[in-house]
């Protein structure tokens, strides 16, 4: 078993030699593994994907207190925070720690660990939402094809 130092599946382990493309032992006594190319991790850019740069997550409230600075700096106001928790049924003097994230999610964590805070499904309704419309584009273009290998056999000529 191996040890890969390096790349995105670094610290995975590799059992079959078969899956290595290349290793090179390391002046540390490190191994370094390169998996074949169709075993390596998938990742965002393979899918042609453009991802946001992730910012820090901002603590907003702080035992109770809004923290005004950090709460612009996430490019929000004190008019979404309250309704935010108004959303969750909590008020800002039950916060022990409030966080907004990259995605402008508000994360609350309360001084009463008894008390439940509703868990939002904006996001997941939103993928949902956008795999729908992924799959209605699919759907029109294959439309799109077909009627066009239907013109192109009527037509001697066709590009």
């Amino acid at each position: 078993m191996w040890q890969i130092a390096a790349g995105a599946a670094a610290g995975k382990s590799v059992f079959r030699l078969a899956d290595v493309e290349f290793a090179m032992l390391e002046p540390s006594g490190d191994l370094t593994v390169l998996l074949k190319s169709e075993l390596q991790p998938l990742t965002p850019n393979h899918l042609g994907m453009k991802l946001n740069i992730e910012k820090p997550t901002q603590s907003v409230i702080m035992d109770g207190v809004i923290q005004d600075e950090l709460l612009a700096a996430a490019g929000r106001g004190r008019g979404w925070l309250h309704k935010e928790l108004d959303k969750l049924g909590v008020t800002k003097e039950n916060v022990f720690l409030a966080q907004v994230d990259t995605h402008g999610e508000l994360t609350v964590d309360l001084y009463d660990d008894k008390l439940k805070v509703p868990q939002l499904s904006e996001r997941p309704a939103l993928l949902a939402t956008l795999k729908k419309c992924e799959a209605e584009l699919e759907f029109f273009s294959l439309r799109l094809v077909i009627r066009k290998q239907r013109i192109c056999t009527r037509h001697v000529r066709c590009s």
